[in-house]
């Protein structure tokens, strides 16, 4: 009779069962709520098991490979095939997270009756132990359904704003992303909890900045990963090793190698194996693959920073057939997802051309608008040698082997631009070292700055003394 009482929703558990098999992002939307438990019926609670193995062994939880686990897994709850495929026709992804929210708060209640249930019988059955009872209490009471909804007081904010303030100041930051470029590195580089755009036109070092700012934080132990539509990850890697080879890309890939070049090709790649930067070109054939991607990483490898090449070759699975409502609901989840996963995410984007004034400008971002918006900073790069013009602020000594970074738009930093370094062979970013003018004032970078290749300078010891907090 007891049994008939306890609550449940049997169509919010189809629905949710049916979301995961057929999407991964609706997995790891959910994947740290995520137990067999939470489901009343037996067979949905076996195929939600079920469902979580077969993520562990790094297959995607589709029909098919739930199907097969199950039929190499006997078990009492196993549904049969015919049912397991009717589940597929449940699957509302908008409404996938209230009907999860359902089955949790459900679950909840069942945890609470079976602890009325325990507490009766504690008060009749001498066998059962006080500390047996205290512990099923503690188990219910403190058992947090999702952290994440959890309200935070202005104390608890003060708390992580101080813990911040003393990371910076110790350079200790957990936040910040290093670059290898000096002046974004001195304004915080990179920070987890951001969306950043790469802009810039075809063929002006997009793909070649990202990679570099990868190298660097692999540097400093930051773990990153690429996602590119158009280019493999050995096409990628050959990129990263060409600046510690000396020899470009194309000649890496391409060509037959002189027996110096296979040198100091072996040496480059010795030098690299150990940065942790990892790809994934079979995730890159959906945006919603990336998304289901990104979450599994940032769980399994700790990644912290995202790299997406490039916005507009991005294709949907959904219903939004219009491009540029798209890249507006890419971006916002891409924001979203930094902030909820903590890591740092830059896409790179396509800029519109202006054959009377090729300078980039963030009004010209291809296709949306709404990428401006979303985003916590916009890089845009310009090189005015590939157009046979000068810098229109900058007098620099050799405008050839320069580029341009704007932050047209820097949250927190304040809009900005500097003049970096670029190797024009191996697409290599670096700490220019020359002379530049800016408004009549001669800077002339510190001697000490080197190419974001070699070793970063250490960071000097932090001041000691008392501090006010």
């Amino acid at each position: 009779m007891a049994e008939r009482l306890l609550l449940h929703d049997d169509n919010a558990e189809k629905y949710v069962i049916g979301g995961m098999l057929n999407s991964q992002e609706l997995f790891y939307s959910v994947s740290d709520r995520l137990k067999p438990q939470l489901f009343y019926n037996s067979k949905y609670a076996r195929i939600a098991k079920c469902i979580i193995e077969v993520y562990k062994e790094g297959k995607t939880a589709d029909l098919i490979t739930v199907a097969d686990y199950i039929t190499s897994h006997p078990d009492a709850n196993n549904p049969d095939l015919y049912e397991l495929s009717c589940l597929l026709e449940f699957c509302i992804v908008g409404g996938f997270a209230e009907h999860f929210n359902i089955i949790e708060g459900l679950y909840q209640r069942r945890r609470y009756f079976e602890l009325g249930t325990k507490l009766m019988e504690f008060g009749t059955n001498p066998i059962i132990s006080e500390e047996e009872v205290k512990k099923d209490i503690n188990n219910v009471l403190t058992e947090d359904i999702d952290k994440r909804k959890r309200v935070k007081s202005l104390r608890d904010a003060n708390k992580e704003l101080k813990t911040r303030v003393l990371d910076n100041y110790n350079g200790t930051s957990k936040t910040m992303i290093p670059t290898g470029i000096k002046e974004i590195d001195d304004k915080g580089g990179l920070q987890t909890g951001d969306f950043d755009v790469i802009a810039a036109e075809s063929s002006i070092g997009k793909t070649s900045l990202a990679t570099c700012m990868m190298v660097n934080a692999g540097k400093a132990g930051v773990p990153s990963m690429m996602f590119s539509m158009e280019m493999q990850s050995a096409q990628i890697a050959a990129r990263i090793v060409a600046p510690y080879a000396k020899i470009s890309s194309g000649i890496i890939q391409y060509k037959k190698l002189d027996d110096w070049q296979m040198n100091e090709l072996s040496q480059a790649l010795k030098n690299t194996d150990e940065l942790p930067i990892y790809f994934d070109d079979e995730s890159t054939v959906s945006f919603d693959s990336i998304i289901a991607s990104i979450r599994a990483n940032v769980k399994n490898l700790g990644i912290k920073l995202v790299v997406i090449d490039y916005l507009q070759i991005l294709a949907s699975t959904g219903n939004i057939t219009n491009q540029e409502q798209f890249l507006g609901a890419v971006c916002r989840k891409l924001k979203n997802l930094a902030k909820e996963l903590d890591i740092c995410i830059i896409a790179l984007s396509q800029l519109a051309r202006n054959i009377n004034d090729p300078k980039p400008t963030g009004n010209r971002l291809r296709a949306s608008g709404q990428i401006r918006e979303s985003a916590d900073d916009v890089i845009l790069i310009w090189r005015p040698s590939v157009y046979g013009k000068g810098y229109d602020q900058w007098d620099v000594d050799n405008i050839g082997n320069t580029a341009e970074l704007i932050f047209d738009k820097a949250r927190g930093k304040g809009t900005f631009s500097c003049i970096v370094g670029f190797d024009q062979q191996t697409t290599l970013f670096y700490n220019y070292q020359g002379v530049v003018k800016k408004l009549g004032e001669i800077k002339i970078n510190n001697n000490n700055m080197k190419k974001v290749t070699k070793e970063d300078d250490p960071l000097p010891e932090p001041v000691q003394g008392s501090l006010p907090f």
